[in-house]
């Protein structure tokens, strides 16, 4: 992924006021750009319990379709999902984003 396909307004701090990917509280997300010039999703909140969540979850953002508000998110160490999509549906870059992801569930189209 290139910068001139990634808006570089959205890079940054995201606080998550809704999500299905993860339950939790005081979710952050962090857009950044890596000195290799890869991008990546950071998540950082507390469990239900409000616990920390363990460690910083980081995954690496790409625009397989050239559309830069359809990324997909890198996920390595899962065989059977490798990438999951994560599309923005609609941003004004500095007060609000709204994200999509869908799976496929044992052939079952889901969203999450």
């Amino acid at each position: 992924m290139t910068e001139c396909q990634f808006p570089p307004e959205f890079l940054g701090k995201w606080y998550v006021i809704q999500s299905h990917l993860t339950s939790g509280t005081c979710l952050q997300r962090y857009v950044s750009r890596a000195p290799n010039g890869r991008f990546y999703l950071s998540q950082t909140g507390s469990t239900i319990a409000g616990l920390p969540v363990l460690g910083k979850i980081s995954r690496e953002l790409e625009i397989p379709s050239g559309e830069p508000a359809k990324m997909a998110l890198k996920r390595p160490f899962n065989i059977m999902r490798p990438t999951l999509n994560y599309w923005v549906l609609g941003t004004d870059y500095k007060n609000v984003a709204i994200t999509w992801t869908c799976r496929s569930l044992f052939s079952v189209t889901s969203t999450v």
